[in-house]
């Protein structure tokens, strides 16, 4: 909204400027030489003007675009760590989809009351190993 504002401050201005330049350069006979003084005097109040907008203008891009940059980096992280839970609980949807069908699966050592904490062992340890991998490589 405020680069708007500038944007317009300077649409109005640069013509209106233009304007009164050629009153303060005595362009018409009706202008005498002390009233060319006090245009020159509204001339240079319009070019200052003019280019304090254009110095707002770059100012006000300048803090949108770090504010844009600021709200870019947060979403990356954000998206870092869900892309991290994702990584992680893409392997243990495998092994709990398999384990948990109808059908004869490799077992393991200890009978059938064991077979769960085994399995949740299996989890843990790839979790532990993907969290260990990712940190080596200082993804987290």
């Amino acid at each position: 909204m405020l680069k708007r504002d500038v944007v317009e401050l300077r649409r109005v201005t640069t013509p209106q400027r233009d304007a009164v330049a050629r009153l303060a350069r005595r362009e018409f006979a009706l202008i005498d030489q002390a009233l060319a003084y006090r245009f020159r005097d509204v001339y240079d109040h319009f070019v200052r003007i003019n280019d304090e907008a254009l110095t707002y203008q770059d100012r006000i891009t300048s803090l949108l675009d770090a504010h844009l940059s600021n709200v870019s980096n947060r979403l990356n992280e954000i998206v870092k760590v869900l892309t991290v839970f994702a990584t992680i609980a893409g392997p243990l949807t495998v092994v709990t989809g398999l384990y948990g069908m109808n059908v004869r699966l490799p077992t393991f050592p200890g009978g059938e009351g064991a077979q769960f904490w085994w399995v949740l062992g299996l989890m843990a340890g790839i979790s532990g190993l993907l969290l260990f991998l990712f940190r080596r490589r200082r993804w987290l």
